[in-house]
């Protein structure tokens, strides 16, 4: 894998979760590279449709109307086996000097959350939790692209930093 220099790197785990860093992706503009680690495959909210293909689709549409300047990069490794391993190396490829590195979901305790916040970790990254915010537009555009994720309780809006 060849370098790229970048000033910010925002490292998520699954197509969804770039949601709770939203705030920064956009105050990042054209220096914001979100790397989405997993396929998603394998959430128990997906429809009976190729989840894959629905979270790639949605994590697309959804940058592209909130933070159309950022980078996109989709690993596309399974959904519930990421290993912080796989993440430090992709990390440590993109990263290879400096720059400013952020994960979502600090607390949240699925397993691959886990492991990419052991990851950041290790490059002495941040986390940031979404803070409640009142943002009508982009708890719209959340429901325009990820609606087809389906009803989900308060609580998870609150996750990703929506209500």
């Amino acid at each position: 894998m060849i370098p790229i220099l970048l000033t910010i790197l925002f490292v998520v785990p699954h197509g969804d979760d770039e949601t709770t860093l939203l705030p920064l992706i956009q105050q990042a503009g054209p220096d914001a590279v979100v790397l989405v680690m997993t396929d998603g495959a394998a959430s128990v909210h997906c429809p009976p449709v190729d989840c894959e293909a629905a979270r790639r689709a949605s994590t697309m549409g959804f940058l592209d109307e909130m933070a159309p300047e950022a980078t996109l990069i989709w690993v596309g490794e399974p959904d519930r086996g990421l290993t912080v391993e796989r993440i430090a190396f992709w990390i440590g490829n993109l990263c290879p000097s400096d720059c400013e590195i952020w994960a979502a979901s600090a607390d949240y305790p699925h397993p691959d959350h886990q492991a990419v916040r052991a990851a950041v970790a290790m490059y002495r990254g941040r986390h940031y939790n979404g803070e409640t915010r009142d943002d009508p537009e982009a708890e719209a555009a959340f429901r325009r692209w990820y609606g087809w994720l389906g009803p989900w309780p308060a609580d998870r809006m609150s996750l990703v930093g929506l209500r």
